[in-house]
């Protein structure tokens, strides 16, 4: 099974590296606009089969979230294959009052808990509610289109919608996502919120790191909903109201990134969107101020006891980069297992056990304003650890990296892309998160071959000329 296993992996790699880097067949480039709604549009025509690939990405992230919601534009998302009032209501205006009145009678009761009264008029309204729309008329309108393997996923603050088409239905897929956009109905979103609340607060509870995180972000980003965001979730819920204004304000065609790729004409494709995303009428949203986190002047340490293991974990801000690889290749060089830098030179100095790991963009927002993680476990005991990896770091910083490990680094890199966008339906979903993460920016489709050794030394220089912020655990 291992040999197996090896070989498959061995298969994908080869052939996206021949896509990638055959001098005799060039990777497609990708065609950007904008069509007259404003959806952002990236074509990708790789030729082969009359086969679309299509993924659109739209914000999801804790900036996207109410105060107190965190996850709320990912239950959303999770909610929209729901259907619309056109697609699924047995009569519209019944469904929308019957909903309205579900959501004041359950305020009533959270402010009246254990009223009888309340308690079976929300019940009623509920089995009501149910009668009057059906989520199963548009999840046939999908298959029909057709769409084939319809998923919503949240994952780095980026909502994927992901599904396989054919060209000739582009046009219809095309007039279901708009519908699906501009005619919302939300249904059954309680379930969807309290699903997602249940996984974040299993997920907090099951990382035994997840308050050295926290406080982490607490004081290097404290300003950023990311800080919140990385806290135990607590028990609200969500109005319907609110529900829809995040729904609104994250599909809002301006901050919406439709990828299409695979064996279709593009002249044609693009005419078609064109003529479908041509006008919208959700409300203009308020764009959350972009976050610029300053680097940190001051001594910023804290302990976390009761994690059950011990380590260190360090974190610099970011510089402004322009380059999404620079980050991923900085950390890969840093922190890549027992032959990264970092652990190459801490055991030179004595510490033989020590283990590190490196993240950056650290966590995933827009432009990589976030940080650079650094976290270093030791059996023989952290005292002084911090200390020695801070040092150490500035140390590496000092002078370009060696091409050859370099490019270590940067083969360990293409492998990770390779295994991940060997299959088309992928590389669409990751292209779409890198156009949404990277506005303006061409998505790369593999990526380069090489990259200067003086532009990672420069990224590293920067980052380390500040201080970092330092959080260690405890058993």
């Amino acid at each position: 099974m291992h040999r197996w296993r090896r070989a498959l992996a061995a298969a994908l790699l080869g052939t996206t590296a021949v896509i990638a880097q055959s001098p005799t067949s060039k990777a497609p480039t990708p065609e950007m606009f904008r069509s007259p709604d404003g959806s952002r549009f990236v074509l990708v025509p790789t030729g082969g089969p009359p086969q679309v690939h299509w993924a659109v990405a739209t914000p999801a992230g804790a900036a996207e979230d109410p105060d107190g919601l965190q996850g709320l534009a990912a239950a959303v998302l999770a909610a929209s294959l729901g259907g619309t009032w056109t697609s699924g209501s047995v009569d519209a205006a019944a469904e929308r009052a019957t909903l309205a009145e579900l959501e004041r009678s359950q305020e009533a009761l959270l402010a009246n808990p254990g009223d009888a009264e309340l308690i079976a008029k929300v019940q009623q309204l509920e089995v009501r509610a149910q009668q009057l729309g059906d989520p199963r008329v548009f999840a046939r309108l999908l298959a029909a289109a057709p769409m084939s393997g319809v998923r919503t996923s949240v994952r780095d603050s980026v909502g994927l919608l992901e599904f396989t088409t054919v060209p000739s239905a582009i046009g219809r897929v095309a007039e279901l996502l708009v519908e699906r956009r501009e005619q919302q109905v939300l249904r059954g979103f309680g379930r969807f919120w309290f699903d997602e609340l249940a996984a974040r607060i299993g997920a907090y509870d099951g990382d035994p790191l997840a308050p050295l995180h926290a406080e982490l972000l607490a004081l290097a980003m404290p300003e950023h909903p990311v800080s919140r965001a990385a806290e135990r979730p607590g028990a609200a819920i969500p109005r319907r109201s609110q529900a829809l204004a995040v729904w609104q304000a994250t599909q809002y065609p301006k901050r919406t990134v439709h990828v299409l790729l695979g064996g279709f004409d593009a002249a044609a494709v693009r005419a078609t969107l064109d003529a479908t995303f041509a006008q919208t009428n959700l409300p203009s949203p308020t764009a959350p101020e972009p976050y610029e986190p300053r680097a940190i002047a001051s001594l910023r340490r804290s302990t976390i006891p009761g994690t059950g293991r011990s380590l260190v974990a360090l974190a610099w801000v970011l510089p402004k980069v322009d380059d999404p690889i620079l980050p991923q290749l900085a950390a890969t060089w840093l922190g890549s297992g027992p032959e990264g830098q970092l652990a190459t030179r801490l055991r030179q100095q004595g510490r033989k056990s020590a283990t590190v790991s490196c993240r950056a963009p650290w966590p995933v927002v827009t432009r990589a304003r976030s940080l650079l993680l650094i976290e270093v476990g030791d059996p023989a005991g952290v005292d002084g650890l911090a200390d020695l990896v801070a040092k150490t770091c500035g140390e590496l910083a000092q002078k370009p990296p060696p091409q050859p490990t370099l490019d270590r680094a940067l083969r360990s890199l293409r492998a990770s892309w390779n295994l991940v966008t060997a299959e088309p339906r992928w590389l669409a979903a990751e292209t779409a998160r890198s156009a949404l993460l990277w506005p303006g920016r061409r998505p790369e489709l593999a990526p380069p071959d090489t990259v200067a050794p003086a532009t990672v030394r420069k990224l590293l220089a920067e980052t380390f000329a500040n201080r970092p912020v330092i959080v260690e655990a405890r058993k």
